[in-house]
C-alpha cells in the first residue's frame, strides 16, 4: 500500500466515498461514467413491502436498489411519519387545498397567455437555486431560444 501522500501526488482532484465497509460481505464499486455525487446502495432483501422487522439480507436473492437509509441488517431507519407528523402535514395541505381555487383564477390567465401549443415549462426556484436560474435565463437569452412559455414560482 501507498501512503496518502504518494498516492496523491498526481490528484488535481480527489473524491472520496466514506462507507462502512466492516462487513466482509460489503463490496465497493468505482465506475468512470458520468459525474454524480450520489452514491447508489444495492441489497439482496426482498420486496421491501412485503418484509416483516424479522427478514434479513438472503444471499439467493439478487440485489436491488434501496435507499440510503437501509442499514446492513436490511432495515430501513427511516420511518413513515408518524401520527403527530401527519397531523401537522395534513394541517399545511388544509391551507394549500382551501386556497386552491383562488390560487387557480389567478394563475389561469396567466397560464393562458404563456402556454405555447398547450404547453407550459414550469420550475420551481428557492433563493439558494437563483444564480442558476439567472444563469439559465442569461444563457437562453445569449443562445437566442424561446423560454416565453417558462413560468417561475
Amino acid at each position: 500500500l501507498l501512503d496518502a501522500s504518494t498516492a496523491t501526488q498526481n490528484c488535481d482532484v480527489m473524491n472520496v466515498a466514506v462507507i462502512n465497509a466492516r462487513n466482509a460481505a460489503t463490496c465497493t464499486v468505482i465506475l468512470s461514467d458520468y459525474e454524480s455525487f450520489h452514491l447508489q446502495r444495492w441489497m439482496r432483501q426482498p420486496n421491501p413491502l412485503k418484509m416483516s422487522r424479522s427478514h434479513t439480507l438472503q444471499r439467493s436473492l439478487p440485489l436491488r436498489h434501496v435507499g440510503r437509509g437501509v442499514g446492513n441488517n436490511g432495515l430501513d431507519s427511516f420511518h413513515a411519519p408518524n401520527f403527530k407528523n401527519q397531523e401537522e402535514n395534513m394541517q399545511a395541505l388544509k391551507k394549500y387545498f382551501l386556497a386552491l381555487d383562488d390560487v387557480k383564477k389567478e394563475l389561469s390567465p396567466i397560464a393562458k397567455r404563456v402556454a405555447k401549443d398547450n404547453t407550459i415549462v414550469v420550475l420551481v426556484c428557492n433563493m439558494g437555486q437563483s444564480d442558476l436560474l439567472m444563469n439559465f435565463a442569461c444563457s437562453n437569452k445569449a443562445k437566442g431560444l424561446d423560454a416565453s412559455n417558462i413560468l417561475v414560482f
